[in-house]
Parts: structure tokens; sequence; C-alpha cells
């Protein structure tokens, strides 16, 4: 159980190293060095990480292994096909992750959380590490009444939450991707080119592609914007703020932006 935990963070680094790497040698807009956003996007992930384990001290994991050794959910999905098992947890998971995306963006009390992680200016892989530590446990709290629901293999969860990690870091990776290969890959995954969008200050197009792994729920439901962009952040966030960690931390309980006029389509 450790070991796989262990493989986890592993494979979590190994993938911020990659990523970082080729974001540095192919980047597909120009690289702004700032060290001030980086130490916040960092500090952010850390803030998020202590009050996850406070929240949460056996974790996910260990919960739905419990789960399994005790069959006591609803739909005990690990009584399924191994295979087949492992493809419906990770398309469950990820249609229901879809809407709780899209419901912080919609919900003004959540996007208040989540506003936080649209607050950076620029664009880079430590953006997928910058989230309030509030919208983090609400998420944890979430997958945790979808485990005791749905009882997957407790692999199989692991294998989701490694997926969703390492697109979190590859959608907002700063990477060039050649235009042909990436419209083929977009067809089934989201990419950084269509996640760019989702972080553009006009607000059409801020409340599209919120797509995690896998990009059709945005066309099934009707929430795609094709192409890209290259305009990050929010225009009612300055950046001044968006790099101070205690304004930060304060952001979801400020009024920084009426709510109600949060899903019109307003130009930067």
């Amino acid at each position: 159980m450790q070991e796989l935990e262990t493989y986890r963070v592993f494979i979590f680094l190994a993938v911020i190293i990659m990523l970082g790497l080729y974001q540095r040698l192919k980047p597909a807009f120009e690289y702004k060095k700032n060290n001030q956003r980086l130490k916040i996007n960092l500090l952010m992930f850390i803030s998020a990480t202590a009050l996850l384990r406070f929240a949460f001290p056996f974790g996910l994991y260990q919960m739905a292994q419990k789960i399994n050794e005790n069959n006591i959910s609803l739909l005990e999905l690990n009584q399924l096909p191994v295979f087949f098992s492992f493809l419906i947890t990770i398309l469950i998971f990820d249609f229901f992750i879809y809407w709780q995306h899209r419901f912080f963006h919609t919900i003004p009390v959540l996007w208040r959380m989540h506003e936080v992680h649209h607050a950076d200016k620029d664009m880079s892989l430590t953006t997928g590490l910058r989230f309030h530590p509030l919208e983090i446990v609400l998420s944890a709290s979430f997958k945790m009444i979808l485990i005791l629901i749905l009882g997957p293999f407790a692999l199989a969860y692991l294998l989701y939450e490694i997926l969703l990690n390492s697109f979190a870091m590859f959608t907002h990776s700063n990477i060039y991707i050649p235009e042909k290969f990436e419209r083929i890959l977009r067809v089934i995954f989201v990419t950084p080119q269509m996640h760019y969008p989702h972080h553009n200050p006009r607000m059409k197009l801020l409340n599209s592609n919120y797509g995690n792994i896998f990009s059709f729920w945005d066309r099934l439901f009707r929430s795609y914007t094709p192409g890209t962009s290259y305009k990050f952040g929010l225009h009612y966030i300055e950046q001044t703020q968006a790099e101070d960690w205690k304004f930060s931390l304060k952001q979801p309980f400020i009024k920084t932006y009426s709510d109600s006029n949060h899903n019109q389509d307003k130009k930067p």
C-alpha cells in the first residue's frame, strides 16, 4: 500500500521534471522568468497539501481499500471484470470532475475559491499546482462521496488520480505541440492548447473547455471552444495581488468582483 503511494509521488515528480525541461526547451509562447510567481504557486500547493493531509490523514486510496475489503459501497464497481471496471472508473470519475469544475465556475461561492487558480497572469506547469486549499479539500470530499457510492478498485482510483495529476501538469504547461498532432490528440484528450482559452480573462472563453483528461465532455455538453489563446489571468485581479500569498489565501472571503456579473462576457 505504502509502496504504491510512493510510486505515485515518483510519477508526479517525473512528470513535473520532464514537462519542466520541455517547456524550457520548446515553449509554445515566450517564457517569462518570474521567481515571485513560482514561489507563490509552490506555496499554494504546499498549503493545499498540508490542509488535505489534516482533513484526510489516512487518504482516499486507503479508504477505497477499506471499502473493497468490506464491500460496503452502493454500486461495487470492484465486482466487475477488472479491465472494464478500471475503464468505467476512470470515465465516471472524469465525468463528475468535469461537472465539479463547471460548478466551480458557475456557483459564486465556489468561484471565489477557484478564481485563485485563474488569477495567475502567466501559464506554466506550476499553474497546475496553484489551487486554494479549501478547493482542494472540497474536491477531495466530493471524490470521497464518489468512492463510497461507486466502490471502485482502490488501484483503479489511484490510477485515475495519477492521470488527473499528470494531466493537470500537462494541460497547464507552456509547451509546443505540432499543430497537426495537437488536433489529433485533442479529439480524445485535453491538450495545453485546448486548455489555454480556459485561462483567458474574457468570460466567454474562461467559461469553456472545462475538461480535465478527456476532451469529449466539453463537446458533449456544449462547452467546447476551438482554437487556442495566449492571454491569461483575471482582469480584476492585479499581478501584485496574484503574487501575494496572504491575499490568495484570503481571496475566497473577499468580494473582488461582482458575483452577478461573473457569467457575463466581459472583454479584458
